[in-house]
């Protein structure tokens, strides 16, 4: 091994502090093992002069007195990158890049170098770390790229580097990467904290003295983040991050610009002669179907930077696993989701709370703006009730807690970037041409659900039904749909009421329930014993006389009064569709009263199997007591009348609350 030159000493890589000796603790600022060892070379330049001992002392200025100038920019020659860069690399910048292995940062910046070889007077210096020159000469050569006017340098060494700028005076500087360079002066090893504070400072100040573009490549961790301290992402004017998709989609986004916006989004497709940009970007975004819409699907208008895309937004819905709710969703924050189907669930009547939630952007975009909120809350809807929207529907607006849509910005180039793609319904809470406004979740609610086609109806029918294969035996509606459906439900459950009146009298009951039910069996009553009923006529002349009334209603609402048709007479409340306003009066506490039918059933049942005067256990003591004691007999016969009484008034409440209804 070569002996070091120059005199070895050691520096604490958190304060700086000079030892001539190593120490397990620095006297300074108190860190253990924070001493590393480096070499004092009086021929290697200093951070001030560059080679020189003394320093220029600079005295401040009024600020008043400081001319502002026109910061000149030097175009890299691909559109996507100058616009994230905000019209191209300024000149005195310095430009940090991030990203995964093999996305393609040094093949972006290999063809930003080639393409101003091409278009400026200046020589163009790529300083390489991590390959050799004869690969980055093979990539050149694969890609047809013109490399008459770069120069490379294969080093880590920052002297090196510092060498080469000064004697080429390059007018683009590329070094790929950052965590690959080091000096003797911030220690031996690269990659630490004070190697990058220290290379990334130099380079930093050689290039803010000369008119040129520094990019400097960084290696990122596998939390997505740039490896090393965030001092140097402070230090240079830009950081800009490229993603991926899991197709060849690539994202230059910029965290931070010193000269330009963050807001813009540069798409391109890498291919086999390098990254090209994409065409038509906004409608990248979009998948092409030709049939009908699935559900769980809706399109948003969204702005990154100066340009909207209409982005597909993907929702699934799916029982929770052990009671416990998650949220899947890697492209639009998971509590941007949660808030959206909270405010669902809430305002909508959609239960969502045991439900798992997988949300998708088609194409991959990464997606932050509130605008999303709209079409979010309509894809929820949509894959938790299973009905699609209509076709070329675009939707925008923010979503409050109290369920309303806000505004956004700039909602007349939303609008004309829907209608240039075909998009014929646009929906948005401001008043604009071409387009219907929308004020709360109820109206999106009403998107979904008020074009009750033939198909939607049947599918409806099937839904509240149980039966898929079921098909109605008129589908021919001369009217509009809302009113066929509604007639058609009131005279079904009318006739559906009669004749359960009816057949209760006749001892044939259970055969004929087969026609309402089908294969369906009659849901047991919580709480209740068939041989109640059996004990009661053998040892006395009383009787449950309720038993298969209740299991027929309980029966009906678990088919028939299901969660879809709950939600769709609920949005019938809210909307209003009722001239007369008493009707809609009378109608809204019927639906209110029949929302309460569940859980009436559910109390009366419970009583049984509480410590009460009608439980079960009570009845069964009374039966036990009156073969020895008459008295019991009369309490018993009072229990059971009680008993019959208040189920009756159940049934006959609940299922008239249920036919006013229809």
């Amino acid at each position: 091994m070569a002996k070091k030159s120059g005199t070895i000493s050691y520096k604490c890589i958190s304060c700086g502090c000079i030892q001539p000796k190593w120490l397990g603790r620095c006297p300074q600022c108190g860190n253990w093992n924070s001493l590393e060892e480096f070499i004092e070379d009086p021929n290697v330049k200093t951070p001030g002069g560059h080679g020189s001992s003394t320093v220029q002392k600079i005295k401040p200025v009024p600020l008043a007195s400081v001319e502002t100038q026109e910061c000149p920019r030097l175009s890299t020659g691909i559109s996507e990158f100058d616009r994230v860069l905000g019209g191209g690399a300024t000149k005195r910048s310095a430009i940090l890049i991030g990203g995964e292995p093999g996305i393609g940062k040094s093949t972006l910046l290999l063809q930003s170098a080639a393409n101003c070889a091409a278009s400026v007077n200046g020589r163009i210096l790529y300083v390489s770390g991590e390959e050799s020159a004869a690969q980055i000469k093979g990539r050149a050569d694969r890609l047809g790229l013109n490399v008459r006017n770069i120069e490379i340098l294969c080093s880590m060494r920052l002297e090196d580097v510092l060498s080469a700028l000064d004697s080429l005076n390059p007018v683009f500087v590329i070094v790929d990467s950052i965590q690959t360079v080091y000096s003797v002066e911030a220690g031996l090893i690269p990659g630490t904290i004070n190697q990058l504070k220290y290379c990334a400072n130099e380079l930093i100040s050689w290039v803010k003295e000369r008119d040129s573009v520094l990019i400097m490549t960084a290696h990122i961790t596998k939390e997505g983040v740039i490896a090393g301290p965030k001092s140097l992402e402070h230090m240079v004017d830009t950081v800009i991050s490229f993603e991926r998709t899991n197709n060849e989609m690539r994202f230059l986004r910029a965290q931070k610009n010193r000269f330009g916006s963050v807001d813009e989004l540069g798409i391109f497709v890498m291919s086999e002669k390098g990254l090209e940009i994409a065409e038509d970007p906004a409608s990248i975004f979009i998948t092409q179907r030709d049939g009908n819409l699935p559900a769980g699907i809706a399109t948003a208008a969204i702005f990154e930077g100066s340009r909207v895309f209409l982005v597909e937004i993907q929702a699934l819905t799916v029982p929770a696993k052990a009671s416990i709710s998650r949220v899947y969703s890697d492209k639009i924050d998971s509590a941007r989701v949660s808030r959206v189907a909270a405010v669902l669930e809430k305002r909508a009547g959609l239960r969502f709370s045991d439900q798992d939630l997988y949300i998708n952007v088609a194409g991959g975009m990464r997606i932050s703006e509130s605008a999303v909120d709209a079409a979010l809350a309509a894809a929820l809807y949509s894959a938790r009730t299973d009905i699609a929207l209509p076709q070329k529907t675009v939707l925008c607006g923010e979503l409050s807690l109290a369920g309303e849509i806000r505004p956004t910005g700039r909602l007349r180039q939303r609008i004309k970037a829907a209608k240039n793609l075909g998009y014929t319904k646009i929906y948005a809470p401001e008043k604009e041409e071409n387009a219907t406004i929308i004020k709360n979740i109820k109206e999106i609610a009403y998107v979904i659900n008020h074009i009750l086609t033939p198909e939607k109806l049947k599918k409806l029918i099937c839904y509240c039904r149980q039966d898929n294969s079921y098909t109605p035996k008129s589908a021919v509606y001369k009217e509009s749909a809302r009113q066929n459906f509604e007639k058609m439900m009131q005279a079904k459950f009318k006739s559906d009421e009669q004749r359960i009146k009816t057949e209760m009298k006749d001892e044939n009951i259970r055969s004929e329930l087969s026609q309402l039910f089908g294969s369906t069996p009659l849901l047991a009553l919580y709480g209740y014993n068939t041989d109640i009923n059996t004990r009661l006529l053998k040892n006395t002349a009383s009787s449950f006389l309720w038993i298969l009334p209740m299991q027929i209603l309980k029966t009906f609402i678990a088919n028939y009064y299901t969660e879809a048709v709950r939600s769709l007479l609920n949005d019938i409340v809210i909307e209003g569709f009722f001239n007369n306003p008493t009707y809609k009066t009378e109608f809204s506490a019927d639906v209110y009263a029949a929302e309460e039918a569940v859980m009436t059933i559910k109390n009366f049942e419970e009583s049984f199997a509480n410590k009460s005067s009608t439980s079960l256990q009570t009845i069964e003591g009374y039966i036990k007591d009156s073969r020895n004691n008459p008295e019991f007999l009369k309490k018993l016969d009072q229990t059971i009348n009680d008993i019959n009484n208040q189920a009756s008034k159940i049934i006959a409440a609940e299922t008239n609350s249920l036919n006013r209804i229809y």
